[in-house]
């Protein structure tokens, strides 16, 4: 790579061109982080952030040197050995590890708070974590306040609340012991969940790093970034490997380590209603990628595919990992003592209380869409045509109590187990 003044610049780490780059540079056997801006305005609010934390009593990348060259302007940071963003940490390892992580996190933003201090853009990725020791970085978004403190203060703790998994959040350390200020908490927390999902369901009809979109008048496909499929020969597929499914509405057959739904036009008026609603595929590429976002068990979504004439919707098609599993029916029968069913049932109201707290509707809750993995033995879902995150607390309070129905239905009316299973409406 080129270099920029004595610094060699050895990896591009983030570039939103026109405004700033972020480097991993050398210069004389040290590392060191250097951030170059091409708008002055950008500059001076990184520098700005960058000084107040440098100033604070929180752990943040010194700043050693900064100004401007010919018509650019950089800061050096100090490069932190070993370092993670805090979202990749978390995803990589353990439950009691990161509870005390999360614990030194609010600590970290406790500490800010106390200076008047909040990090705007108070995401997971905006710190940084070493030898166990947090850093805040991103000084761009760092913003020292004077009005409405105690207000702006809860709201930038709800914002950080909403992007970390519920079941971390339980032990943590409670700031807040006035009820108002509680609720007041939850209700933006609340906002900014469902904010971030409903961005992330945007997210999967577009190309990003992570999905690839091709669009024309005889196709759409959005899929995996990676991934590799000779969709013109996808129907010839039907003749070579295991229908699993043969009906009116949808075939489903397996390939290799896909299950692929086939979703079918049954009649004239059938397509001419597709033209105008979305297609229950794409509400099933959509919910299993964010089911998959927020940690919650289900088969990795491949693909979405949609044949077209003339921009007209025809067959559409979604594609999923194969799972071997067994319906929740089958594998409660299976189960022989008391003390395995028990622990099943708190599993199972452990993942309840996951969907709850995301106001997660499925649609359709019958057994042959509640999997057990039997690799390890984790409880997951399918079928998601009709699934949807409720935005009003009243309409899900509304809708789970049917979800609760459907569910309670897959049991005979005298079964045991069913009767102990009612214990998930205190729960959600």
């Amino acid at each position: 790579m080129d270099n920029f003044g004595d610094f060699e610049l050895l990896k591009i780490l983030r570039e939103i061109p026109f405004r700033r780059r972020v480097y991993l540079a050398k210069k004389e056997n040290s590392y060191f982080i250097l951030k170059i801006f091409s708008l002055k305005k950008e500059y001076l609010r990184e520098l700005k952030g960058a000084l107040i934390l440098n100033e604070s009593d929180v752990l943040t990348p010194k700043i050693l040197s900064f100004g401007e060259k010919e018509t650019e302007y950089y800061i050096v940071f100090e490069y932190i050995n070993n370092a993670i963003n805090l979202e990749d940490y978390l995803k990589s390892n353990q439950g009691s590890i990161k509870k005390n992580i999360i614990k030194d996190l609010f600590q970290t933003n406790m500490a800010l708070h106390r200076l008047n201090i909040i990090q705007k853009d108070n995401y997971l990725k905006n710190y940084l974590i070493a030898e166990n020791n947090i850093y805040v970085i991103d000084g761009g978004m760092i913003k020292k306040i004077k009005f409405f403190t105690s207000l702006r203060k809860l709201i930038n703790l709800a914002l950080l609340e909403s992007k970390i998994d519920p079941d971390l959040l339980k032990e943590n350390i409670n700031f807040y012991q006035s009820k108002i200020s509680m609720t007041t908490k939850n209700i933006f927390k609340r906002y900014f969940i469902h904010k971030s999902i409903q961005r992330y369901l945007k997210k999967t009809l577009r190309t990003t790093s992570e999905f690839k979109r091709q669009s024309n008048f005889s196709r759409l496909i959005l899929k995996r970034h990676d991934f590799q499929f000779n969709f013109k020969e996808i129907d010839q597929l039907l003749n070579k490997t295991e229908v699993i499914k043969n009906g009116n509405t949808c075939t489903v057959f397996r390939h290799d380590n896909l299950i692929i739904k086939r979703y079918n036009l049954k009649s004239i008026w059938h397509f001419v209603a597709l033209q105008f609603k979305k297609s229950r595929g794409l509400n099933s590429w959509q919910i299993t990628n964010a089911l998959n976002l927020l940690n919650i068990s289900t088969p990795i979504p491949y693909f979405y595919y949609e044949k077209r004439f003339l921009f007209l919707r025809l067959n559409t098609y979604f594609a999923m990992s194969y799972e071997d599993s067994i319906n929740i029916k089958d594998y409660e029968s299976q189960l022989q003592t008391s003390q395995s069913r028990r622990n099943f049932s708190e599993k199972l109201f452990k993942f309840f209380n996951k969907l709850s707290f995301y106001r997660f509707i499925h649609g359709d809750l019958k057994h042959t869409n509640i999997l057990v993995n039997n690799k390890n033995d984790d409880i997951f879902l399918i079928d998601f045509d009709k699934s949807f995150f409720s935005k009003y607390q009243y309409i899900y309070n509304f809708k789970i109590q049917k979800q609760l129905n459907r569910f309670y239905s897959n049991w005979e009316p005298g079964s045991k187990w069913a009767a102990s299973l009612k214990k998930l409406e205190q729960i959600i």
